[in-house]
């Protein structure tokens, strides 16, 4: 966590065991929203990764992170299929 503030990043990405295990209780629901703390006061974007219910992205959102990936947005696609969209 010291050398947090001195990387060169612009986005921090919450794991999606982070995300899979959001519920309303208990430490694992504290976590998330620790993180989106430091990433507000370090003045870093967040996206959730796993994002797979509609529970969870509502969640997230009541948090305050607006970005997020996973099965819920989209499943992932060959490049060709892609191109072609």
């Amino acid at each position: 966590m010291a050398y947090l503030h001195t990387l060169p990043v612009q986005v921090l990405k919450i794991d999606r065991q982070f995300v899979q295990r959001l519920g309303p209780n208990g430490r694992d629901s504290r976590i998330v929203p620790a993180i989106l703390t430091i990433a507000e006061a370090l003045d870093l974007d967040v996206v959730a990764e796993g994002i797979e219910t509609e529970a969870q992205r509502a969640r997230l959102q009541e948090l305050s992170c607006h970005r997020g990936q996973g099965y819920l947005m989209a499943r992932p696609v060959p490049l060709a299929q892609l191109v072609l969209a």
